[in-house]
């Protein structure tokens, strides 16, 4: 009985590995080409045009400029006299 049951999973290993072989092969099967480079400028243009957060930009400038005129009041001294 101990020799039927090693031998099945002997059998069973096999059969796992042949198939994860399949799958996972360790060789590449066709050679592997390396693409071109693509130029600095280009690949530049791709990501310019990116902007996750819409409208952002435009509410910090309108806090900036917010913030910026509470600070000259602050600090703007009375005419002496």
């Amino acid at each position: 009985m101990a020799n039927s049951t090693r031998q099945v999973n002997e059998a069973a290993t096999v059969a796992r590995d042949d198939a994860r072989e399949q799958r996972f092969p360790a060789e590449p099967q066709a050679p592997v080409l390396p693409r071109p480079r693509m130029p600095l400028a280009q690949r530049a243009k791709i990501f310019i045009p990116f902007d996750p957060l819409k409208g952002y930009q435009d509410a910090l400038r309108a806090k900036e400029r917010e913030a910026e005129a509470a600070h000259d009041e602050r600090i703007s001294f009375p005419d002496a006299p």
